[in-house]
């Protein structure tokens, strides 16, 4: 490891919009596995001829996941920002933490 090397803040493509555009990027990877995941009527599971409705179970695990990952990189996002502005001089503001153009 170069002791010499300065860390920069990050900056260029997605960065450009945002501070975290990892996170924006993990949030929608998430919520396509959500999508994919999702049950849908037509792939129901039948047990004895009866339609399996599980609500807190295995189902609907995927739905809690992207809960948990919106949520906490939502949190993780805002103490990004808020560390990026108590660090950079040179640019302040005009950036979104998470959402470009929104948050």
């Amino acid at each position: 490891l170069n002791q010499s090397a300065i860390y920069s803040i990050p900056s260029g493509k997605g960065f450009d919009y945002t501070y975290c555009p990892h996170y924006f990027a993990e949030i929608i990877v998430y919520f396509c596995f959500a999508i994919l995941l999702h049950p849908h009527k037509c792939q129901q599971t039948y047990e004895k001829g009866i339609i399996m409705k599980e609500i807190f179970g295995r189902k609907y695990n995927h739905i809690f996941l992207l809960s948990w990952v919106f949520f906490n990189l939502c949190v993780s996002a805002k103490r990004s920002k808020i560390w990026y502005l108590s660090n950079d001089t040179k640019r302040r503001g005009g950036k979104a933490a998470l959402f470009p153009w929104i948050w």
